[in-house]
């Protein structure tokens, strides 16, 4: 399993959940994560983390074990990792 914290309208989109866990047997990529996490969560979470040709907004930071993930392809997340998502905040 992976957990997964979830900040702002991402947390919104998982009812409300600060950390979910996701199933996780042998290494994905950053883009498969999320992937998986759109297919749990719905339209909201596809739309929050990927655009409209299916890339995962560059906006979108990712932290695996606290540092921050370059390579959203490269299968390096795996089992008991924890991964932290965050989505660009706008307002002022």
């Amino acid at each position: 399993m992976v957990k997964v914290k979830l900040f702002a309208n991402l947390r919104e989109a998982a009812n409300g959940q600060r950390v979910v866990e996701c199933a996780v047997e042998e290494p994905v990529s950053t883009t498969e994560l999320l992937r998986k996490l759109a297919d749990q969560y719905g339209e909201k979470a596809q739309k929050l983390l990927f655009d409209k040709g299916g890339g995962v907004w560059q906006s979108i930071v990712i932290m695996r074990n606290g540092e921050m993930v370059r390579d959203r392809e490269a299968k390096t997340i795996g089992p008991g990792d924890e991964i932290a998502v965050l989505l660009p905040v706008a307002g002022g």
